[in-house]
């Protein structure tokens, strides 16, 4: 059998099964919370640089506005987000966490960081090290996403 033709030997099957098996293990993980992974994902970017737009949020997590609208509002159902009217535009809100969230976050991180050290158990530290950075290098930055906003220089840019 050559190897070319294993699925294993292409890249993004395996990036697939790896993805599809730490999604479904952190959700898993992240139920007791009542959050999922892009909610984990989402409160990481707000406790980073909130409160910023829908618009920002998803521009920097790289999701379409309809799925931040519904991340967001069930980040606002579990009250560890919260809308507030924009004090520079009253027809645009910002997104912040509310103070249930940093508590939810800590321990979203230890459970999220349970399920990395899991999944990477066969690696060594240089190793899961390297693949993070080489992983990270292989997505385009932020900027570069084809967005004519950059959210990083307007972070509050309305939704």
């Amino acid at each position: 059998m050559r190897t070319s033709h294993v699925p294993h030997s292409y890249l993004g099957f395996l990036l697939s099964q790896h993805a599809g098996a730490v999604q479904r293990a952190t959700a898993e993980a992240l139920m007791p919370l009542g959050i999922q992974p892009r909610g984990l994902g989402v409160l990481e970017v707000l406790s980073a640089g909130g409160p910023l737009s829908q618009r920002a949020i998803g521009y920097i997590c790289r999701v379409d506005r309809t799925t931040m609208v519904a991340i967001v509002d069930e980040l606002e159902l579990e009250g560890l987000a919260a809308r507030d009217m924009d004090p520079d535009d009253r027809r645009a809100h910002l997104v912040r966490l509310t103070r249930r969230a940093a508590g939810v976050l800590r321990q979203a991180r230890t459970l999220a960081r349970r399920v990395e050290d899991r999944h990477c158990a066969r690696l060594s530290a240089g190793e899961r090290k390297a693949l993070l950075a080489i992983l990270q290098r292989m997505l385009p930055p932020v900027t570069d996403c084809g967005s004519p906003v950059s959210a990083m220089a307007h972070p509050a840019r309305r939704d």
